[in-house]
């Protein structure tokens, strides 16, 4: 790498590490009123800017053009939506829809960036720094717990611990991601640091509260163990012991910490109490009752309530005309008269909607295409499979992220999360296609 190389790989080190702190600040500058340009999206859009300052300007690896042609794409499809959503509802959206066009197609330009980068130079981010961002977003929420200064996750409830953070979905979602991460790398850590990383992915898992990192932690700890034990009996590798124990360790202490009361349990009981009379109301209807209102009934349940939350803009999407429907009705929608603009809590539907079939297919396509081809290079190395386990956990982390966006939300339209994902699809391509070489594991 030369001294080009070494300095983006350092600039971009340094981004990725203060990424926790600018959200903390970020999170109390919304919470005490500087909701507007916040300290986040300013340091955020600025290093947008310079990945596709890089991408169009400066990139001189493989792919060149076919990467530059997808960025100026998408800034002129960027165009084409503004323009729509200014001429249905005026001048007065210009600003807001601008703003969260580029919190959305961040994922895009970051993708394409680091894929970039990664061509031209080898650069990777390293599973060390990884694992230590997902000990900063953890810790601050377990001192914050322990402190009693953590902002509630599920503020009317006064449930869950989302630490000094805004939004719990979205930690939620960061340690779900980075969460099987930290287990790779993190359990073969020495001197018992693997006991303090241990601790925080069994407490982020049971005390954010919300659905989605117990799951996916449960979930990766189920799939790692399984993995190790069939390696041990199979392959008689006796390394692995060691790290089996660990995860045994770990699922021990995720059971104990829910049976304790813990945020997730009362977030599962207060879930279960709003909506279980009104599925059972639904279901045990006689027999007339259309199947088709049983089953929303049933999906809105365990998607607590956003179905019902989501018809209001699917129905306006609908009643658009032929632009809105090819480039988006936008974020501040005209509906009934009154201006709308509550989110739309499950990201495909929400990036549909928001940006019409146009939008969709150009934020689907490099997304689509970086999966296809990590799969493609996974089935092709399928009998060296007891040697892929970090392949399969990146491809795990992007998988769950991309679980979390469909059903949560919060994820591919919010950059602070949706950088982790385009990480780990770059990991998981380089890794597959360099056959896992240390260089390349450490980011160098």
């Amino acid at each position: 790498m030369n001294n080009k190389g070494e300095l983006y790989r350092k600039i971009l080190y340094i981004f990725i590490l203060i990424s926790p702190f600018v959200d903390m600040l970020t999170s109390i500058g919304v919470r005490f009123g500087f909701g507007g340009m916040t300290v986040g999206m300013l340091v955020r859009f600025a290093f947008l800017a310079a990945v596709v300052a890089y991408v169009l300007f400066l990139y001189r690896g493989k792919q060149m053009w076919l990467l530059r042609w997808v960025v100026i794409a998408t800034i002129l499809y960027g165009v084409a939506y503004l323009g729509t959503t200014v001429w249905v509802n005026g001048m007065g959206v210009l600003v807001e829809n601008a703003k969260i066009f580029l919190k959305v197609y961040s994922f895009v330009y970051v993708l394409l960036g680091f894929y970039a980068l990664y061509l031209e130079y080898g650069i990777l981010v390293s599973d060390k720094l990884l694992t230590t961002v997902f000990c900063v977003y953890t810790a601050s929420i377990f001192l914050s717990a322990v402190t009693n200064t953590s902002f509630y996750t599920y503020v009317h409830e006064q449930v869950g611990y989302c630490g000094w953070f805004y939004a719990g979905n979205e930690i939620g979602a960061i340690v779900a991601i980075l969460a099987g991460i930290a287990m790779l790398y993190g359990f073969t850590y020495p001197k018992y640091v693997w006991v303090g990383i241990l601790g925080l992915v069994a407490f982020s898992s049971t005390y954010i509260g919300t659905k989605v990192p117990f799951l996916a932690i449960a979930i990766i700890a189920v799939l790692l163990l399984g993995y190790g034990l069939l390696k041990l009996l199979l392959k008689k590798t006796k390394n692995s012991t060691f790290k089996i124990t660990k995860l045994f360790a770990l699922l021990l202490c995720i059971v104990v910490l829910y049976q304790v009361n813990s945020p997730i349990q009362q977030n599962a009981d207060i879930v279960e109490d709003r909506y279980e009379n009104k599925v059972e109301d639904v279901l045990n209807e006689d027999a007339t009752t259309d199947i088709g209102d049983r089953l929303y009934a049933v999906a809105n349940w365990l998607l607590t309530g956003r179905l019902d939350a989501n018809k209001v803009v699917v129905d306006r999407y609908a009643d658009g005309n032929w632009a809105e429907k090819l480039f988006g009705i936008g974020y501040i929608v005209q509906i009934d008269g009154k201006e709308h603009i509550k989110a739309v809590e499950m990201d495909f539907i929400a990036i549909f909607l928001r940006h019409g079939i146009v939008g969709f297919a150009i934020f689907m396509t490099p997304l689509v295409y970086a999966m296809g081809l990590c799969i493609i290079k996974l089935f092709k190395r399928i009998k060296d499979f007891w040697n892929q386990e970090p392949a399969l956990v990146y491809l795990y982390a992007v998988l769950i992220g991309l679980a979390c966006a469909f059903l949560a939300g919060h994820v591919l339209v919010a950059p602070a999360v949706s950088i982790y994902i385009a990480i780990c699809l770059v990991k998981c391509y380089a890794y597959l296609t360099e056959e896992g070489t240390p260089a390349l594991e450490e980011g160098a």
